[in-house]
């Protein structure tokens, strides 16, 4: 999928680039799936096992642990996902929506949390997720996980931040986290129009800090599967995101495919994650294995 020939960012008026990066307007049922992911995530609360853990001391540094139902005698894989919400909105009473389809296969799922714009810098908010990581890895045999098979997802910005786990220069000073598979979903990945349209009113971004976190010029610094995911109904912009950087990372990357997903949007793409047997569900435990 290397076809990935869109207008260039900085061709597009204001009103047009706002528009890009509004996935709201766009999706079919924006605030219905909101719901569904809070309604399912309450629902897995409720009838699962669910342990929450804080991997940091500020309030917002807190992860939901599903386990699966029955006890495994050997260590389960563990999947791990980060929420979107362009890194200043939702948590992780959203994100734990898919954690049914992968417990009742004997994973482990894990909802991280992290603190959000404008409290928290994009660079601040991406060592969290690594610092999220790092108590993941310290605790999975606690968990009964298998830190050999940690495969981590995310939503939106998620996306980027589940990628940042083995960009350099992000992940060049610690070395990357060692994961076994990356699925980034609808990701934003391209900082340098984020930072001049109407998010960036919340992140705070100038153009230097913008070119430093871009992951456009970025290596993955570990050699892992990576499955891109972005909805065919997603803005150019969305979709240029993923087809561009899986192009950008797919010399350094023995597997790696962008997967555009036909009839999705930015939203009920995530609905695929949750359900045993879709696309991405398959994706998700193809990268496991």
């Amino acid at each position: 999928m290397s076809d990935f020939r869109f207008p260039d960012w900085r061709s597009l008026d204001q009103a047009r680039l706002d528009h890009e990066y509004s996935p709201s307007r766009i999706a079919k049922d924006f605030h219905g799936d909101l719901a569904r992911y809070a309604a399912q995530t309450a629902q897995a609360r409720q009838t699962g096992i669910c342990l929450e853990r804080a991997y940091g001391k500020a309030p917002r540094q807190l992860l939901d642990i599903y386990l699966p139902p029955t006890p495994s005698s050997s260590a389960a894989p563990i999947h791990v996902f980060i929420h979107g919400g362009f890194w200043q909105d939702l948590n992780k009473d959203y994100a734990g929506f898919a954690a049914p389809a992968f417990t009742r296969e004997g994973m482990i799922f894990i909802a991280v949390n992290y603190t959000l714009a404008p409290q928290a810098s994009l660079a601040a908010i991406t060592a969290e997720i690594r610092q999220a990581m790092d108590w993941i890895l310290a605790q999975a045999t606690t968990l009964n996980g298998d830190r050999q098979r940690i495969v981590v997802s995310g939503h939106s910005a998620g996306g980027y931040l589940a990628a940042s786990l083995i960009a350099g220069s992000l992940a060049e000073t610690r070395g990357p986290a060692p994961i076994a598979g990356l699925l980034p979903i609808s990701g934003v990945f391209d900082l340098p129009p984020i930072a001049a349209c109407y998010v960036n009113k919340a992140l705070g971004l100038d153009a230097a800090e913008a070119t430093r976190l871009d992951l456009m010029q970025a290596k993955p610094l570990l050699d892992i599967p990576v499955h891109f995911a972005v909805g065919q109904d997603e803005s150019a912009e969305f979709r240029r995101h993923s087809q561009a950087l899986h192009a950008a990372w797919a010399p350094q990357l023995r597997q790696s495919v962008c997967d555009l997903r036909p009839g999705r949007d930015h939203f009920d793409i995530l609905f695929e994650l949750s359900t045993p047997g879709a696309p991405l569900h398959r994706a998700a435990m193809a990268l496991i294995s």
